[in-house]
């Protein structure tokens, strides 16, 4: 395994806020002596059969990673490599895989999850996908910062009241894509991985990040603000009511609303669906108390 980073001159590139640095910026991995490969996500049940480092097979060096994976009621199963990179400026990724299995419909491939903080919101796809051709190393290469730029706006769509330029990108794994059908086996081997190009620095992505993020935390922070206000007028008013169903109700929809708007302002952002329909559940509740209706 090899990690190298270096200082260079200010150097900025389009994609990087002028004020931003960006650094020499290189990953490898031989998978000689380390497995850093883990588990990612499925879309049902799998058996790992087997996951090693082995001699058998090698694209350079004397080992790679094999892994055998029996697809149960899953048609994907995703492995990756924890990753904690920005993805601003210039990034490359390259890699070797191998695939067997003996239906050739099944797939397998090398590609990127890119994460758009601080929300959390991501993209993730392989590069390049291989079927099978036993003893073939094929290549996996791509533009990791193109490929996010292009994601971006998707990635953030759903956002309310974010654009791509209140956002960072930062690279969170590197992706191992298994793609079969029930009852099939697949066994990959994947060999000289590697990540080259200038980004910025932690701390200077996150300083930047935080600059960046400030308008819309503004607006998202006014708007928790205004649900809350919202709730207590309401509940004020709807506590004037006799006691009855109508008012326990409401009283437990306003508890329930306000639950909602806590774990909002915790996670920092907030979804366009979920505007519409908390605007709406507060203005009926507005709509219902007795001030409302005159009373």
């Amino acid at each position: 395994l090899t990690i190298v980073v270096g200082i260079t001159l200010a150097l900025c590139v389009s994609t990087v806020r002028a004020e931003v640095m960006t650094e020499p910026y290189e990953y490898s991995q031989d998978f000689e002596n380390t497995d850093p490969v883990s588990f990612w996500t499925s879309n049902g049940t799998y058996k790992e059969n087997s996951k090693k480092l082995t001699g058998e097979r090698a694209y350079a060096g004397a080992k790679s990673l094999e892994l055998d994976v029996t697809f149960g009621t899953a048609t994907y199963v995703y492995y990756a490599i924890p990753m904690n990179v920005p993805v601003e400026g210039s990034l490359s990724f390259s890699g070797r895989i191998q695939v067997r299995a003996e239906n050739p419909k099944l797939q397998a491939g090398l590609g990127v999850n890119v994460s758009y903080l601080p929300t959390f919101r991501s993209g993730c796809a392989p590069l390049a996908t291989y079927g099978p051709k036993a003893d073939v190393w094929q290549v996996v290469e791509g533009d990791v910062a193109a490929w996010s730029n292009k994601q971006k706006a998707g990635g953030v769509g759903p956002c309310w009241e974010v654009t791509e330029a209140n956002v960072g990108s930062c690279m969170s794994r590197i992706g191992l894509f298994l793609y079969g059908a029930p009852g099939e086996r697949i066994v990959v081997n994947v060999d000289d991985v590697r990540l080259k190009g200038k980004v910025p620095t932690l701390t200077d992505f996150q300083k930047d990040l935080s600059s960046r993020w400030a308008p819309a935390k503004a607006k998202i922070d006014a708007k928790v603000a205004a649900w809350n206000a919202s709730l207590t007028q309401a509940e004020a008013r709807i506590g004037s009511l006799a006691d009855g169903d109508e008012k326990t109700k409401s009283l437990h929809q306003i508890a329930s609303l306000r639950k909602s708007i806590d774990a909002i302002a915790k996670r920092g952002y907030i979804l366009k669906a979920e505007v519409s329909d908390m605007d709406k559940q507060i203005n009926q509740l507005l709509a219902t108390s007795p001030a409302a209706s005159g009373n």
